[in-house]
């Protein structure tokens, strides 16, 4: 494919490239974006319109077949995170709140890093302060037994194993893996996915079918150059599309420009 000249771009020919035109004239107005010692605003918009390359869109039209339907169901946030693989790679994200139903966000898996950014967060203090409560409520409960001080040790006994419960459910609320997949290489964030208890199964057995997926999408990159390019309009199409924030946008589209050569 011959490359778009670029007066033909800037003159308003080709829709997704006058969007990203005035995308990135909106951020240096803003000054969202900081340009740097020989990678000016404009090389930037001369990297962009320049692009030989432009993904195919996702057209339902074409009966694209769904290839795996995931779900990840986080009973104690009311969290229920849906994910339709398809073919071609593109993948359909829509994450239903309190079953409040959310938008369905589709992310091309082509620009995105097979090897997730993963934190795990274990609430070991209010796991100890339980396990203490407990405790406290056991030796309350052997005094009442022995018939020794009933007035004090049966109302202590009742708060100490219901604070206790209380604590366990804060312990199981907050204990969370957390896997994020980004682009990469603005290293922006696209799928955040989370798994609680109940849910870490789940979790652990999607994780390396997505990255296969990536892996898949991601095919060759014989050409780096317009590769980038294309990661950097791809981050322009996920922040029209909600993905990501304006700020985040422009913090990995700068990212991205860093590896031209």
């Amino acid at each position: 494919m011959q490359s778009t000249p670029p007066e033909a771009v800037v003159n308003g020919l080709t829709a997704e490239a006058a969007g990203i035109h005035l995308f990135f004239r909106k951020y240096r107005e803003e000054g969202l974006v900081v340009e740097s010692e020989g990678n000016s605003m404009s090389t930037a918009e001369h990297i962009l319109l320049e692009g030989d390359e432009l993904d195919e869109p996702f057209d339902a039209a074409k009966s694209r077949t769904p290839q795996q339907h995931i779900h990840i169901v986080n009973r104690s946030h009311a969290l229920q995170t849906e994910m339709i693989l398809f073919e071609g790679g593109w993948l359909s994200l829509r994450q239903h709140k309190r079953n409040k139903p959310g938008e369905a966000r589709l992310i091309n898996l082509r620009y995105l890093d097979p090897r997730p950014v993963v934190s795990r967060y274990f609430a070991k203090r209010t796991l100890g302060l339980s396990a203490a409560l407990c405790l406290t409520g056991l030796i309350c409960a052997a005094l009442a037994y022995f018939s020794l001080l009933i007035v004090i040790t049966i109302p202590a006994t009742i708060l100490f194993f219901t604070a206790s419960a209380v604590a366990f459910a804060a312990c199981a609320y907050r204990t969370r893996k957390n896997v994020v997949f980004v682009t990469r290489h603005g290293r922006a964030p696209v799928i955040r996915l989370m798994a609680t208890l109940g849910s870490f199964g789940t979790l652990r057995r999607i994780e390396p079918v997505i990255s296969a997926e990536i892996d898949k999408a991601a095919g060759s990159q014989a050409d780096e150059q317009n590769f980038l390019r294309s990661e950097m309009r791809e981050h322009y199409r996920l922040q029209e599309a909600g993905v990501l924030t304006q700020e985040t946008c422009a913090d990995s589209t700068q990212r991205v420009l860093r590896h031209f050569k």
